[in-house]
């Protein structure tokens, strides 16, 4: 792509819009750009004049577009701050994953990095925690520092973090005498933090798995696990609010929530679900564009769209708040909880704004760039007729292919139609919608566009690792069967919540013969299976802690599993020798068939064409079963 990016640089269009933001225009209307070619113009600014960069769009689909069609300036440069409004008169937390992504953005605001930031409006309008409090909750750790380790303890958990005896997730720390756990919201990994005395002696990245080290790091900044710090100032102003809120609220239910409210947030414990109500720790919420330095860049794109749907957004809380009134719910209102779009548009004024238009107006002097869309919309003949005629004038095509796999049946149709391949350039890559551009006699597509494939989907690597996803117990009920893999089978008498070594933790308890106890910790879930043999009904023998009758019935499970095995490789080495029909491999028009399916295949589906079409090319029979639920893709692995 930079090949391209320095192409697109030298439009007659670009070079106005540079000069006039040399000269300090800090309001500019620009015009006809279309498709991806917009993420171009963001990575040519970026890139040519450093400033930090916060673009608006009218939703996270539009943001999660960008970001992709973004993607190969760097993940270093390049930050997405998704919306969690949804969740906000629904008592709970957003997704830890949103709150990696908002702790990443906002750290690299108040470090001062010059970055791009994707931001969708309704999360330019949601208040969140005020600069002043992030910058003096960071945790800047390097080796050789001095920082008392409880003293870190106690900053972590003040800062959301739990504390556990082992870290396996994000969010989690664990103190052990002079060694210090910590799973930052900001790190593909753990870092273990190793003391003597408070001198910080090393910090290490380790794997949560086998917490085992994987390399040194210098230095390490640590955000908060929310934005919600229950710092003195903070609890200091709640309990402020809540004197006057609880005088004021005549609703005896709302009344009862804000006193469980005040317990929560003055034990600081099981703070799950307080997020929405930060406006009441923090009257001064602020927004991310009060992170955005003076010499930041703001880009709205499409702002016509961009304020209908913040209009809608505000008229759909109102109602929400309304309603959770109505039936004695504690809610923020919306206008606390939100910032006006008005105000919205007057702090932008602080700043050199730049709006994205398709569609320009005449009575105003904006920058027109030579951009249009290809036209070709699905259908692959009228494609490589044009193709040919593109050619023909002197235009480079470019086209981006998802994938190895995509780009080499692009490879094959083309070839198959005898079009020349020299001024046609595959790609990997990612393109939400191509562009052309007569002025640089350039053209590009993504093959989405060309076979018509529905629900372009964005592919973006999640930086938040959740861990085990603890799954089953949600199914189990007081007096299941269940099976550990150690202890054997025992009944399921439910979740409890106990305080060991100081953090509160839950734990499946699972009774045994005799009225022996045993405490799993929800963490350690994938040792513990629900049990199905037997008949509906029928009594189950349950096995005693320490005994021997478990040993004994996984010896006799491993014996007739070896047995069967056996039986297996003797029947398959007698299918080998005999003779089968091979057919032959892939042609050009099995390619062109693949590509015009309109869904992109799953990974599962992917390896189900590979394994099946290998084994029909071989001289031997074939014996192997599809499998899938409805609607899965099993009639097209088929007819492939």
């Amino acid at each position: 792509m930079k090949d391209i990016l320095e192409r697109f640089k030298k439009l007659r269009a670009y070079v106005e819009l540079k000069e006039r933001l040399k000269s300090g225009e800090s309001s500019i209307s620009v015009y006809s750009l279309y498709g991806s070619a917009r993420s171009l113009l963001v990575a040519s600014l970026h890139e040519e004049m450093n400033p930090p960069i916060l673009v608006i769009t009218s939703s996270q689909e539009e943001a999660e577009r960008l970001f992709a069609d973004l993607s190969w300036i760097g993940e270093e440069k390049l930050r997405i701050f998704p919306e969690w409004h949804s969740h906000i008169y629904a008592d709970t937390s957003p997704p830890k994953g949103v709150i990696a992504d908002h702790m990443s953005t906002l750290t690299a605001l108040v470090e001062g990095r010059s970055t791009v930031t994707i931001c969708p409006v309704a999360a330019l309008m949601h208040r969140i925690i005020p600069k002043r409090v992030l910058s003096r909750n960071l945790f800047r750790l390097r080796r050789g520092a001095e920082i008392s380790p409880l003293k870190l303890a106690e900053g972590l958990e003040r800062s959301g973090y739990d504390r556990v005896p082992m870290v396996e997730v994000k969010g989690e720390f664990a103190l052990r005498g002079g060694i210090l756990d910590v799973y930052p919201l900001t790190t593909d990994l753990p870092v273990r933090l190793e003391f003597f005395g408070d001198e910080i002696d090393s910090i290490r990245s380790f794997d949560p798995a086998t917490q085992r080290s994987i390399s040194h790091i210098d230095e390490i900044i640590i955000p908060p696990a929310g934005e919600l710090v229950l710092e003195e100032e903070a609890i200091q102003r709640w309990e402020e609010n809540f004197e006057r809120l609880y005088s004021q609220e005549p609703n005896p239910a709302i009344r009862e929530k804000l006193e469980e409210l005040d317990m929560r947030i003055n034990g600081m414990e099981d703070l799950s679900g307080v997020d929405p109500y930060l406006t009441l720790v923090y009257p001064d919420a602020e927004i991310l564009l009060d992170y955005l330095p003076e010499d930041g860049v703001v880009l709205m794109d499409e702002p016509m769209w961009i304020e209908r749907e913040a209009e809608r957004l505000m008229e759909g809380m109102r109602t929400i708040y309304r309603k959770r009134r109505d039936l004695g719910h504690l809610a923020v209102p919306p206008d606390k909880a939100f910032l006006g779009y008005d105000e919205i548009l007057r702090r932008i004024s602080r700043f050199t704004s730049i709006s994205l238009s398709l569609t320009a107006r005449p009575e105003e002097d904006g920058v027109v760039f030579d951009t249009r869309s290809p036209g070709i919309h699905g259908n692959i003949r009228l494609f490589l007729e044009e193709l040919r005629g593109w050619q023909e004038r002197g235009y480079s095509i470019h086209i981006f292919c998802e994938g190895e796999r995509k780009m080499r049946r692009m490879e094959g149709v083309i070839e198959a139609y005898n079009l020349d391949r020299s001024s046609v350039s595959l790609r990997i890559g990612t393109l939400s919608a191509g562009f052309a551009s007569d002025e640089l006699k350039v053209i590009l597509f993504s093959d989405a566009e060309i076979f018509n494939r529905k629900g372009y989907r964005v592919h973006r690597r999640r930086k938040f690792r959740e861990g085990t996803p603890i799954l089953s117990y949600t199914d189990l009920k007081e007096g299941d069967y269940v099976v550990h893999i150690s202890h054997g089978i025992g009944i399921y008498e439910g979740l409890r919540r106990m305080k060991v070594e100081g953090s509160v933790q839950d734990f499946l308890a699972i009774r045994y013969a005799g009225g022996d106890m045993l405490y799993v910790p929800t963490y350690q879930i994938n040792l513990v299976q629900k049990y199905i043999g037997g008949s509906e009904g029928a009594r189950v023998r349950i096995d005693k802690l320490g005994g021997t009758s478990w040993r004994r019935v996984k010896q006799r499970v491993k014996e007739s599993v070896r047995k069967l095995a056996e039986e297996l490789l003797n029947l398959y080495a007698a299918r080998q020798t005999l003779p089968g029909y091979a057919f032959s491999q892939d042609t050009p028009w099995q390619r062109e068939f693949e590509a015009l399916f309109p869904y992109e295949e799953t990974p599962d589906q992917l390896r189900a064409i590979e394994e099946v079409k290998r084994d029909m090319e071989r001289p031997r029979p074939m014996d192997r079963l599809v499998c899938g639920d409805v609607g899965y893709g099993k009639t097209e692995v088929a007819m492939r």
